[in-house]
């Protein structure tokens, strides 16, 4: 799709921006991992490793461009490793994955901004979350003629506050397990502050298209 002959004002673009005539701002990775529901998982266990999602129901996401059924990336160390799970579902529609998910239909991947509403639900849980792995870049891209538009600066924020928090809620959802021992206030200083700093930084910058 051309935006510029589209007349598009602004544009969201996973992977490489290419088109060299576009004005371009990164939002966040397109951050990929492991979820379950909280039912599956006491129902069959939590695997701590890739090894151990063998036996597991798995559902897989299909691509439609190609048809091919989606790898699986885990990161491990400065390697990333890549496995093609046994699933006895495969969806080629990433929403419809989440809420087999949530369903308790298997473990999966996922856009982590895609999961997260689910998360701060308690709908989903994150599964080996230091092995996640990140794609490609997620894109802000208008045309120089719109730097002026009234739509775009705001969509910029809305884009810019929309994925951040969306990774604010996997973050906080798992460091709560892990720390859920300690003092309300310690675990706001941890996982919430850097964050919201972050955002605001974010802001800051997106204030100037």
């Amino acid at each position: 799709m051309d935006l510029i002959e589209e007349g598009v004002d602004i544009a969201i673009r996973a992977g490489d921006p290419g088109d060299s005539r576009m004005i371009s701002r990164y939002l966040a990775p397109h951050r990929i991992c492991a979820f379950a529901s909280p039912e599956y998982l006491r129902r069959r266990g939590t695997p701590q490793h890739p090894d151990e999602l063998v036996g597991h129901e798995c559902v897989n996401f299909r691509y439609q461009s190609t048809g091919q059924a989606a790898r699986w990336p885990f990161r491990l160390g400065d390697k990333v490793l890549e496995i093609a799970p046994d699933a006895g579902i495969t969806i080629d529609v990433s929403d419809a994955v989440a809420a087999t998910l949530v369903a308790s239909g298997g473990i999966g991947i996922s856009a982590t901004y895609i999961a997260a509403p689910f998360v701060e639900r308690g709908e989903l849980v994150p599964l080996m979350y230091e092995l996640a792995h990140d794609l490609f870049p997620l894109t802000a891209l208008w045309p120089e003629s719109r730097r002026g538009n009234p739509n775009v600066k705001p969509s910029l924020r809305f884009s810019a506050r929309f994925f951040l928090l969306q990774r604010l809620g996997i973050n906080t959802s798992l460091r709560w397990r892990v720390r859920r021992s300690q003092p309300d206030n310690l675990h706001w200083a941890l996982c919430v502050e850097p964050l919201l700093a972050a955002l605001m930084r974010t802001e800051s910058a997106t204030c100037q298209p």
